[in-house]
Formats: C-alpha cells, sequence, structure tokens
C-alpha cells in the first residue's frame, strides 16, 4: 500500500487493543445496517407523502410506464442493494439473493402502502425497476471485492475513501441535496439553499484533497471540480423538473468552489488531523442552509410567535410538506456534524452523546424559535422532537462510522507487520 492511501487514515495510529474486544460486531456491517434504515426510512417518507392514507374506493394501479421514472427507480434501489449485501454478511450465496429480497420487499411495502394514498398509485414496473437496482447495488458491492487480496472492509473503505470520516459526511449530504433540490421544483429561488448544501460538500471535498496531497497540474488539478460536479450532479439530478439552467449553474459552483478550496486557497494541511480546520471551513454554508430553511418562504414578522404541535397535513400542500423532511434530513447532517467536531477527544457515543444533545437542542430550538416569527407555517413542537431524533441520529452514524475505521486500521496494520514478519523470515531462510 502506498504511502498516500495510509497517510490520510486519521485514526489508524489511536486503534488501541479496546478495539479487538468489539471487533466480536461486524462494525461494517453495523454501520451498513444504519445507513439503510435512514435511507429506506426518507425514501419511505418521500413516496408516501402527504401521508393521507384513506381505504381506497379504487384500487390504483398504474401498468404504464416513462423512461425518466424507471431510470429513477433504478438508481434509488442501487445504493439499497449495496448497504443491504453489505450489511447481510452471514449469506454468502453467489447471486445474493437474500439481499435482493429484503430490497424487493421494501419495494412492495412502499407500492401496497400508495394503494391507500390518494394522490399516489402503484405501480409493478416501479418494483421491477427497484428490484433492477438493488440487483446492480450488489453486484457493485461484488465486483469491488471478487477477486482482491485484501478483505471486503479494506476494499469497500478504499473505494469510497470511507478512512475519512468527513467523506461519510459528503455522502449523508446527498440525501439532503436531493430533498432541497426537489423542494425547489416551482420555487426557483428556493436553489439558494440548495447551493448552500452544495458548497458545504464541495468544501469538504477541497479539504480531503488537500489532506491528500498538493494538487498541481501535472497531477490532475482538475479532478476534485469534475468530482464535486458530479456529486452534485447526483444529489440534484433526481429533481428533473427544476429549470435546467439555474441545476446547471448550481452544479457548476459547486464545483469552482471545491476547485478553489483544494488547490487555490491555501497550502495542503500540515497537520494529520485536519477534520476540525475542514469543519470550520464548511460550516457557515451549512448554518446559512439551516437558517434559510428554517424561515423559509418568509411572510414578514410576527409580534406574537405562532407555535403548535402539528405538521403540514394535505391540505397544506406539498410545498410545506417537502420542508419538513428537509429539515429532519439537516438535522442528520447536523447531528453527524456536531459528532465529528467532538471526534478528535475519542469518545465513545455513550460519552459524548450529552455533548451533542446540548448543542443539538440549542441550534433545533433556535430554528424552531425563528420559524415562530417568520415561517409562514410557524413552529412546531413535533417537527422539533423528531428533529432532535434525527440530530442524535447523525452523532451515531458518525460514531459507527469512526468505530468501523479504526477496525479496519487495526487490521491494516496488522497485515503490514504480518507481511514484514514473512519478508523477515523469508531472508533469514535464505
Amino acid at each position: 500500500m502506498s504511502a498516500s492511501v495510509v497517510r490520510p487514515l486519521p485514526y489508524a495510529a489511536d486503534a488501541g487493543p479496546g478495539v479487538a474486544s468489539r471487533e466480536r460486531v461486524d462494525s461494517g456491517a453495523r454501520l451498513s445496517a444504519a445507513v439503510l434504515g435512514y435511507l429506506l426510512l426518507l425514501i419511505g417518507a418521500l413516496t408516501l407523502m402527504p401521508f393521507e392514507f384513506t381505504r381506497p374506493a379504487v384500487l390504483r394501479v398504474v401498468v404504464g410506464w416513462s423512461l425518466r421514472d424507471v431510470l429513477l427507480n433504478v438508481a434509488l434501489f442501487i445504493p439499497v442493494g449495496f448497504l443491504t449485501r453489505r450489511a447481510w454478511r452471514g449469506n454468502r450465496d453467489p447471486l445474493a439473493l437474500a439481499s435482493i429480497g429484503v430490497a424487493a420487499l421494501a419495494s412492495l411495502t412502499i407500492e401496497v402502502l400508495q394503494l391507500f394514498e390518494p394522490s399516489r398509485f402503484a405501480s409493478p414496473f416501479d418494483v421491477a425497476a427497484n428490484v433492477a437496482g438493488a440487483i446492480v447495488g450488489v453486484a457493485l458491492l461484488e465486483g469491488v471485492v471478487r477477486g482482491q487480496a485484501t478483505t471486503e472492509d479494506e476494499l469497500t473503505t478504499d473505494v469510497l475513501l470511507l478512512q475519512l470520516p468527513l467523506m461519510g459526511l459528503v455522502y449523508l449530504l446527498v440525501p439532503l441535496l436531493w430533498v432541497s433540490a426537489t423542494a425547489a421544483e416551482g420555487d426557483p429561488a428556493r436553489l439558494a439553499l440548495t447551493l448552500c448544501v452544495g458548497m458545504t460538500g464541495a468544501s469538504i471535498l477541497g479539504s480531503v484533497a488537500r489532506a491528500m496531497g498538493p494538487m498541481t497540474l501535472d497531477r490532475r488539478w482538475w479532478s476534485v471540480p469534475v468530482a464535486a460536479m458530479i456529486w452534485a450532479l447526483v444529489g440534484i439530478g433526481p429533481a428533473v423538473r427544476l429549470e435546467w439552467h439555474l441545476a446547471a449553474l448550481t452544479i457548476v459552483l459547486v464545483g469552482l468552489h471545491a476547485g478553489w478550496r483544494g488547490r487555490l486557497s491555501a497550502p495542503p494541511f500540515q497537520e494529520r488531523r485536519f477534520e476540525v480546520p475542514a469543519l470550520l471551513a464548511a460550516t457557515p454554508w451549512l448554518a446559512l442552509f439551516l437558517v434559510g430553511s428554517a424561515i423559509w418562504p418568509a411572510r414578514g414578522f410576527r409580534t406574537v410567535p405562532l407555535w403548535h404541535w402539528g405538521l403540514p397535513t394535505a391540505e397544506g400542500g406539498m410545498a410545506l410538506m417537502l420542508p419538513v423532511i428537509e429539515a429532519l434530513v439537516g438535522a442528520t447532517v447536523l447531528g453527524y456534524v456536531i459528532a465529528e467536531y467532538q471526534g478528535r477527544r475519542e469518545y465513545g457515543f455513550r460519552t459524548a452523546w450529552p455533548r451533542v444533545v446540548r448543542w443539538a437542542l440549542s441550534i433545533l430550538v433556535g430554528g424552531e424559535a425563528l420559524r415562530s416569527v417568520l415561517a409562514y407555517e410557524g413552529a412546531s413542537g413535533l417537527r422539533l422532537v423528531l428533529a432532535f431524533v434525527a440530530c442524535v441520529y447523525g452523532a451515531w452514524l458518525y460514531h459507527l462510522q469512526r468505530e468501523h475505521v479504526k477496525v479496519v486500521a487495526r487490521r491494516r496494520r496488522e497485515a503490514i507487520a504480518a507481511a514484514e514478519r514473512h519478508e523477515v523470515a523469508a531472508t533469514h531462510v535464505a
């Protein structure tokens, strides 16, 4: 393994003997299962809005299909198949039928529930497309692992750069990009909030590039802007009803910011642990998003704050439903960021969660206070509770990833040490 790959492992030197006892639990499978649960909840929320379930007089099953819907449904379940296969490590059948079956069951459940949603309809083509996406996801994981000498955990970590917990935040921002861009359909000005999410990810990607080494023309300086634009396209692309020129401008700006942050803004990080400087550079963009989404659309200042315990219903329109889901996804990202700020202290989740709670409550209550005087629908106690749960879940995801990084780093060090001992022994024999 080259030094350029080993150096960015921020926890490689910190994986002590205590990690061995925790390896009795498959850290990679546990992390995959946690992210999978989060992803399925998000998919269910987006496909079952506005949650007005009634007994249907007639079952609405559509047998038609469009290429756009098929592609979206395939893309939606690629990560589901990938994560399900990784989480289900006990199953070693060549076709991974169990993993595909779980994805098919999830898709079928959503389609059946849509029969009871007046504004939705079920389609067997959606199930088929979801299953196809799950098969692609399973094949991707199998393709990464097949024929390689290293372990599945190490390969997946290297390919996705998960040895850097900051990259976990980049992946967690993709659903937020998706929801924010979807909420901007019909309200183009709201793309300013989507741009803030994109700039958060672009700043992190640029910081990771700086940590990996100086970017020079002979080392493909354009790779970081291109990677950032592809990342933004994956997140914004499903919102196909956006004005294409505004969406394209957003993607280009994300790429430019990633390139500036990665090459032009400063020399490479000198410190092995660069998470805090990278987070400090990205946090202003995330803060702009959180404040903007809290008050959007502002309808003037209320002299008497509006508080209630409900959430928008179908009568309120999707324009009010989507921001609720956006707030919960944003709270998950916020929890991850808060936990990563605390990550250098190496606290476990049981020790760190009181600090996460204090920061989460302060920020979330502040956001609802802004909504109470500026936002059209006012502040919601139920949204505050749900956002708090999502925030703690995001912090837990960070700790799961950090523990998995430690396990992989420990295995890697042991493998290198074993190879060195074998080489020394072979030299003595010769």
